[in-house]
């Protein structure tokens, strides 16, 4: 599990090709991506912030890849809103998407109201991205 954007959570992003960290006006700031590759930025309402929430396949050498989970905020609250959203709502997920959550990466976006992290809107902006395992050299 990758918390707060830091090394592995860029390096997780790089990897999978799922999300982007941009820290973008000295802030942690990302994007995601469709399925074709379409870029999908946050777009809070007023008084909202933001996190991502995402769930990819990492291939590990074993002989099936690894799954990850990412929660990372525009602000320390964001990064609290998604775990807390993770321990609440990961059976939910699991259960609605477990055939895409097998063969692909899963990334969303959290909105909540601003120092209220508690109070999650539901994920929206999910996409999925097929996972591809690397090329080996």
């Amino acid at each position: 599990m990758g918390l707060g954007f830091n090394n592995l959570t860029v390096e997780i992003g790089e990897a999978t090709q799922a999300y982007k960290v941009t820290y973008n006006d000295h802030t942690d700031d990302f994007h995601t991506y469709t399925e074709d590759g379409t870029i999908v930025k946050p777009k809070p309402d007023p008084g909202f912030e933001y996190a991502l929430f995402a769930r990819v396949l990492l291939d590990l050498g074993g002989e099936e890849p690894t799954p990850y989970v990412v929660c990372a905020g525009h602000t320390a609250d964001g990064t609290s809103a998604a775990c807390h959203y993770l321990a609440t709502k990961w059976q939910q997920i699991w259960t609605n998407n477990r055939e895409d959550l097998m063969c692909k990466h899963m990334t969303g976006i959290l909105y909540h109201r601003a120092g209220q992290p508690s109070l999650i809107q539901e994920l929206s902006q999910i996409h999925f991205r097929p996972y591809r395992k690397p090329m080996s050299s």
